[in-house]
């Protein structure tokens, strides 16, 4: 396969990702044909097949591909406020950019147990990349504060992002939290 060819399956394999996200999003997964996936992404309903075996496959795409990655950006050194605050401001960016995934996990979440499943993995990661940047600050709590600290920042953001998306949450989250030590 030349270079190209991978790059336009990429592209594709792209298309239909974001066709889908946007589609569940808007629709519900199981109001979402897999030939309106394809049209909205402009490729043949059987791409979706040769990309995704199953339409599962694609729900747990959009979800897994769509979320954060665990890689919070916090300055050495940094107090246990300097952490809430960092990973406030870079947790609420990434929950908005992927507000369609979601809407995604918390609408199909009750139905799909692969999709439960894998926005607990999700969660429990970005929960616990909080909490060992937490853990590392100089003025750091315990270990089980450090937890609780970041499963209420990441909790509170998600829901925020969801229901209320205040752009002064995040900050105002992070502001409690480091206070309540």
């Amino acid at each position: 396969m030349t270079a190209q060819a991978r790059t336009g399956d990429r592209k594709a394999r792209e298309r239909i990702v974001d066709a889908a996200q946007k589609l569940f999003a808007a629709h519900g997964y199981a109001a979402t044909a897999t030939a309106k996936v394809a049209a909205e992404a402009g490729v043949p309903t059987g791409s979706v097949f040769y990309y995704f075996p199953t339409k599962l496959d694609l729900l747990l795409t959009t979800v897994r591909e769509r979320a954060y990655s665990g890689t919070l950006s916090v300055p050495a050194g940094a107090t246990v406020g300097e952490v809430l605050a960092a990973a406030a401001a870079q947790l609420a960016g990434v929950f908005e950019r992927h507000r369609d995934s979601q809407v995604i996990v918390f609408r199909e979440a009750g139905t799909q147990p692969e999709v439960r499943e894998v926005a607990l993995r999700l969660i429990e990661s970005s929960t616990g990349d909080v909490a060992r940047h937490l853990g590392a600050a100089p003025d750091a709590p315990g270990k089980r504060a450090c937890t609780t600290m970041a499963r209420l920042l990441v909790s509170s953001l998600l829901l925020d992002n969801f229901f209320s998306r205040d752009a002064t949450g995040p900050v105002a989250t992070a502001e409690v939290l480091a206070g309540a030590r």
